[in-house]
C-alpha cells in the first residue's frame, strides 16, 4: 500500500468534516495503488479564503456521519484538522474490530464521542494479536481532546509507519511534493493580507514543481482584484 505522505502537509488550511470508509477509495499511480479521499461537501475552510472573506462555520449544527464525528463536531465547537484525525482513528478502529467504536441509537453513537472510552481494539479482537502499541496509537486518535491527538496527519502517519515496519510490514512512501513548504508559507502570507510575500512564495513553489502553477496564478488575479 502507498501511504502518500504529501496530503498531511497540504490539509491545514482545511477540515474534510466527513471522513468515512465509503469516501476512502484506493486509485492506482503508475505501478501502486493510494488512498484518496473523495466528497468534499461538508470541507470548511480553517484560514480566511483567497479573497480574505471569513470561514465558514457549522453554527452548531452536527454536521457529517454520526459514528465518525468527532466529539468538538457533536458538541458543535469550533473544528480543526484533528477532528478529521479522529475520524482517522474511527475507520482504523473499524479495521481493526470489524465494527466502530460506538454503537446502539443515534443517541448513544453520540454520547459515546463525548463521554465514552473507547474499548481497546484488542480486546474486541482477539483472534487478530493486536499488539499493545497499535492498541494505544489508535486510542490516542480517539482522544476526547484534541489535544491529546495527534497534531498533525503527518505525526499520525508517522507513528503508523514506525508502527508497521517495526512489525516488519514493508511500507512504501510517495516522495513528498516539492514546494509543500513555500504553498503553506504562501497561504499563511495571504491569510494575514501579506500578498507580495504570497506571491513570491508561490512563485517560488512553482519553481520547485511546476504543479503549483495555478496556484501562483490564481494569487495573481487575487492580488489584482483587490486593487
Amino acid at each position: 500500500m502507498l501511504i502518500r505522505d504529501h496530503v498531511g502537509a497540504l490539509s491545514s488550511p482545511s477540515v474534510t468534516c466527513d471522513v468515512k470508509p465509503e469516501n476512502c477509495i484506493l486509485v492506482r499511480e503508475a505501478d501502486r495503488r493510494c488512498l484518496q479521499i473523495v466528497d468534499l461537501g461538508l470541507a470548511k475552510v480553517t484560514r480566511e479564503g483567497l479573497l480574505s472573506r471569513p470561514p465558514w462555520s457549522i453554527g452548531g449544527r452536527v454536521v457529517g456521519s454520526f459514528h465518525y464525528l468527532s466529539p468538538e463536531q457533536v458538541l458543535g465547537e469550533d473544528v480543526d484538522a484533528r477532528a478529521d484525525l479522529y475520524a482517522v482513528g474511527v475507520v482504523l478502529f473499524e479495521l481493526l474490530t470489524r465494527t466502530p467504536p460506538f454503537v446502539g441509537s443515534e443517541y448513544e453513537i453520540l454520547n459515546g464521542h463525548v463521554e465514552r472510552q473507547a474499548a481497546l481494539p484488542s480486546a474486541l479482537a482477539p483472534d487478530k494479536r493486536i499488539p499493545e502499541r497499535l492498541d494505544a496509537l489508535t486510542l490516542r486518535a480517539l482522544a476526547k481532546s484534541p489535544d491529546d491527538r495527534f497534531a498533525t496527519a503527518i505525526e499520525f502517519d508517522t507513528a503508523l509507519v514506525e508502527l508497521l515496519r517495526g512489525a516488519g510490514v514493508d511500507v512504501q512512501r510517495s516522495p513528498t511534493i516539492a514546494g509543500c513548504g513555500e504553498v503553506r508559507a504562501s497561504l499563511e502570507a495571504w491569510s494575514n493580507f501579506e500578498h507580495e510575500r504570497a506571491l513570491v512564495e508561490a512563485e517560488h513553489a512553482t519553481q520547485l514543481d511546476e504543479r503549483w502553477s495555478p496556484l501562483a496564478l490564481l494569487l495573481e488575479i487575487a492580488h489584482s482584484a483587490n486593487g
